[in-house]
């Protein structure tokens, strides 16, 4: 955001001076002139000029000027409303639970018959609360693991849920990265594990 800012007082600049030295203009005039400019894809400065020439100006100008003052605008706005959610995000997660929310932790706390909360449950009632998923999700969720759980223990393993196709070249890749590296006997040289010393510089 800080590089487009940049680029859009640049270019604001660039306009404001065109502005001052053909038409006279002050500082006031000339820095409005160059902002109506991108801000009205031209309508208001080719209104007021009096030659081909600064209308030619400003169709150039406006060409560059108008989709960047559009992008800085853009780029701003999904600033403040980042800014935003995230403050409601973190204002909804410190709120005290409602009576209908304290009702369906206890039950998530009795599903287990432990009567407590784990991560799993607590990220389940949180997302809830934040309005990212909502029950028929995590029903669906629900029977899609239990789908998976052909042995009913409540666990999966890795073989059950990814490709085996990837998971054998992920465990290819952890061997290759788990391989012993050359060892050092403290003097400063490296030593392979056939125990023949390498040529390779001292530490």
């Amino acid at each position: 955001f800080i590089r487009l800012l940049a680029a859009f007082v640049a270019w604001i600049a660039i306009g404001a001076i065109f502005s001052a030295v053909t038409a006279g203009n002050d500082l006031i005039r000339s820095v409005y002139f160059a902002i109506a400019a991108c801000s009205t894809a031209g309508i208001i400065p080719t209104s007021t000029v009096r030659s081909d020439a600064n209308v030619a100006f400003v169709g150039v100008f406006c060409l560059v000027g108008v989709p960047l003052y559009a992008a800085c605008l853009g780029s701003f706005a999904n600033i403040l409303v980042e800014r935003t959610l995230a403050r409601q995000t973190e204002d909804k997660l410190n709120e005290d639970l409602t009576e209908a929310e304290a009702a369906y932790l206890c039950h998530l706390a009795d599903v287990d018959g432990h009567g407590e909360v784990g991560a799993a449950e607590y990220t389940e009632l949180q997302l809830l609360r934040l309005g990212v998923v909502d029950r028929e999700m995590l029903q669906a969720i629900r029977a899609q693991f239990q789908k998976l759980d052909v042995a009913g223990s409540g666990r999966l393993s890795l073989e059950d849920i990814a490709n085996p196709e990837h998971l054998e070249s992920l465990g290819a890749d952890t061997a290759s990265e788990g391989a012993e590296e050359p060892k050092s006997d403290g003097s400063g040289i490296a030593e392979h594990n056939d125990g023949e010393r390498s040529s390779a510089a001292l530490v």
